[in-house]
């Protein structure tokens, strides 16, 4: 039995204006993918903190920032269906292994889509790994055509996975994964968003507080 760590779920910052079941079902399907494959639970706690801090610098509506929090917190669960063999493997993914992988988009907007009060969620699960420059999946969409919070996820999850390392690859230092983010600003990632996640991490008061629930993690 995986044993969660629990005060990283109790980190996230609670929602006071929806109703505790919506909560609690976003949070049951992280634990369901915590107990399958913890790597990617405590990624998805990371992103979900990650983007809600960016939300909540760049002001966005308290409404849409909570809608961003559960779909960051739920943005992988389609990883449920795919095989440990795949998410574990220490190599490089054959082309078949990465399409295998690439149905976690689909699997993820199916699952959160049977979840009462969660069908919001859908396009935000579906979108998360499409491109600026279009050249992402599953749809190919390109620019403002991506719905915000997915490219919201989308930077937050790069990033988040870059520091954090995985199995095929070591952990990088932040200021690398900040270059990276500089680079990749019009063709991975939408560039206004990079410009303001870079501040948010290196000059806003918020900085060292992220850095702090980093290390919980």
């Amino acid at each position: 039995m995986v044993l969660l760590d629990e005060s990283c779920m109790k980190a996230l910052p609670e929602n006071k204006n929806k109703p505790d079941w919506l909560e609690e079902e976003a949070k049951n399907l992280v634990a369901k993918l915590g107990k399958y494959h913890l790597l990617t639970y405590h990624h998805s706690l990371m992103v979900a903190k990650l983007s809600t801090a960016l939300a909540e610098y760049i002001g966005m509506p308290r409404d849409e920032v909570t809608l961003l929090r559960y779909s960051a917190l739920v943005h992988d669960v389609g990883k449920l269906g795919i095989p440990l063999s795949i998410l574990d493997k220490p190599g490089s993914l054959t082309p078949e292994e990465i399409d295998v992988v690439r149905e976690h988009s689909y699997l993820g907007s199916d699952i959160v889509a049977l979840r009462p009060g969660l069908e919001s969620l859908r396009p935000i699960v579906l979108f998360h790994h499409e491109r600026w420059d279009g050249s992402g999946y599953p749809a190919g969409l390109s620019g403002t055509k991506i719905p915000f919070l997915a490219r919201v996820i989308a930077l937050a999850d790069a990033f988040e996975a870059i520091t954090a390392g995985r199995v095929y690859k070591p952990k990088a230092t932040k200021g690398w994964a900040i270059k990276e983010l500089e680079r990749c600003a019009g063709s991975q990632f939408d560039p206004s968003l990079v410009e303001d996640f870079i501040r948010l991490l290196t000059i806003s008061k918020k900085a060292e507080q992220i850095y702090e629930r980093w290390d919980e993690c």
